[in-house]
């Protein structure tokens, strides 16, 4: 008798975004079958890096497990209001599998016309996004048609895993094995011939049922081209996990990065908790994951065009800092009016790289002098200042920060040497002041700042800067911007020396 050969299967990293989602949500269905679901003998399962390694699993046993229950939830999800809104109880709802729903729904309070129709919905369970799909979705023509189809599917993935050209095509002579490598993973043959409950043989088309980058036919969403057939059955059924990915956690989105182990994390322990760029944290528990590129999709989906995903940005670590900053002031700034919208908006253009928009937002709220804190004004003041050494290291490439050139010292000066008949005229003067400068400073007026300033620097004889005209006149924007929000901080701060 001789010994039993133990299987092992290897699901590579492919460098795309949809079949490596659908390796992670492999990994995903696998945990949970060895934890939850009664499996016949031992085996392992391991993430690495470049692959997830399987070694005694039996392809009908995942067969079984995502027909009986991955399936069975994506239905569940896609009535569950329905449900809870017709008067069944959660509780009830969430002791539903598709052993009792049958029996459960039979003997509900449901009215018997819901009965009827939740129990016709039960016999036609398919995967997510593909319901036009001839092998996989509702076009196939029942259940049973959709079962032979991806059993089928499962069976031709595992025996090919890991083999050779010429064992590939020894597996896949029924469906006329083709010269093309799969365009995905680069590693499969592709075929001819495509899967069919049908009798006739079926041309195999390039489809967003075979893969989800392709889009619906006669739409412009197609990353692949039309010309060729080169999708292999793995990724075809990797596709068909990013579904279930999709469907059952339903993330807005998806980070990529080009190690198996990190693209778990991302996506299961970070894009499916915060939305991106609304939250700071988040943004630096992203950037500091890895040093390198996290390329980032925004997810949509579409009844007629499946699953979509849009290119966002390719962050790196230093411009998420950056972000993560820029958010941080956006966050803790006083804005006069419509605080919460003031600050969604001020993200917006963070989001969108809009900083000339965010620059005149926040200098339009430097002096929110509605309220009597003092100190929230000067907050502001500072935060402008941040705002403007962050952006000039984004447009001059970092590692650039501002000088103030004294302009710090010119307002202490000016506002010591003021004179007025009480203290309330002085800090009126000094508001009347600060907001005629700002105003200035918004107008991109520095003619007219310049007279101003020289001005109240000769009328109360405050000593002149060496590179007052030179940064008036002649500096730029940013450094500009820079000391004359310096200059304001000293001249506001109502704080005495000690």
């Amino acid at each position: 008798m001789g010994v039993r050969t133990i299987e092992k299967y290897r699901f590579y990293r492919t460098g795309d975004v949809v079949a490596d989602i659908g390796i992670i949500e492999l990994y995903d269905i696998l945990q949970e079958m060895k934890s939850t679901y009664e499996t016949e003998g031992n085996w392992d399962i391991t993430l690495e890096a470049n692959c997830l390694a399987v070694e005694g699993l039996k392809p009908k046993t995942l067969y079984d497990y995502i027909i009986e229950h991955e399936i069975f939830q994506v239905f569940l999800n896609g009535i569950r209001d329905d449900l809870n809104k017709k008067g069944l109880e959660e509780v009830v709802v969430e002791k539903l599998n598709i052993g009792n729903f049958k029996e459960i729904i039979s003997q509900s309070s449901l009215k018997e016309k819901d009965k009827e129709f939740y129990l016709d919905k039960f016999s036609k369970k398919y995967f997510p996004y593909v319901r036009n799909s001839g092998k996989y979705g509702a076009n196939s023509g029942s259940e049973e048609n959709f079962h032979y189809n991806f059993k089928e599917l499962i069976d031709l993935v595992f025996k090919i895993n890991n083999k050779n050209d010429d064992e590939q095509r020894d597996i896949l002579k029924k469906y006329e094995p083709i010269d093309e490598k799969c365009t995905v993973c680069h590693t499969n043959i592709a075929t001819r011939l495509d899967i069919t409950h049908k009798d006739e043989k079926k041309e195999r088309i390039n489809s967003k049922y075979n893969y989800s980058f392709f889009g619906s036919e006669m739409s412009t969403f197609n990353n692949y081209g039309e010309c060729k057939n080169s999708i292999c059955f793995e990724c075809e059924f990797l596709n068909l996990m990013f579904l279930l990915y999709i469907s059952r956690k339903r993330p807005k989105v998806l980070g990529y990065t080009d190690d198996l182990y990190f693209l778990r994390y991302i996506n299961n322990n970070l894009m499916l908790k915060k939305r991106i760029y609304e939250d700071a944290a988040f943004q630096l528990k992203l950037g500091k994951l890895k040093g390198k590129g996290i390329r980032l999709y925004d997810v949509i989906t579409d009844s007629n065009k499946g699953v979509i995903l849009t290119f966002q940005i390719l962050t790196e670590y230093e411009k998420l800092i950056q972000d993560v900053e820029l958010i941080h002031i956006a966050d803790n700034y006083n804005y006069s009016h419509d605080k919460a919208l003031m600050r969604d908006r001020c993200k917006q253009y963070i989001r969108y790289k809009n900083y000339e928009a965010l620059r005149d937002t926040l200098i339009s709220n430097i002096l929110s002098f509605a309220s009597e804190d003092n100190e929230e004004i000067l907050l502001n003041i500072k935060n402008y200042q941040k705002f403007i050494n962050i952006l000039n290291s984004i447009q001059e490439g970092g590692g650039c920060f501002m000088k103030d050139n004294y302009f710090s010292k010119l307002g202490e000066n000016l506002k010591k040497n003021m004179v007025s008949s009480s203290d309330e005229e002085i800090n009126n003067n000094r508001k009347n002041i600060a907001l005629r400068i700002t105003n200035m400073l918004k107008a991109d007026d520095r003619a007219g700042m310049f007279d101003f300033l020289t001005h109240l620097i000769i009328v109360n004889n405050v000593e002149m800067p060496n590179e007052y005209s030179e940064t008036i006149l002649n500096s730029s924007k940013n450094e500009l911007h820079y000391c004359v929000g310096k200059f304001l901080e000293g001249f506001l701060n109502n704080k005495k020396e000690c």
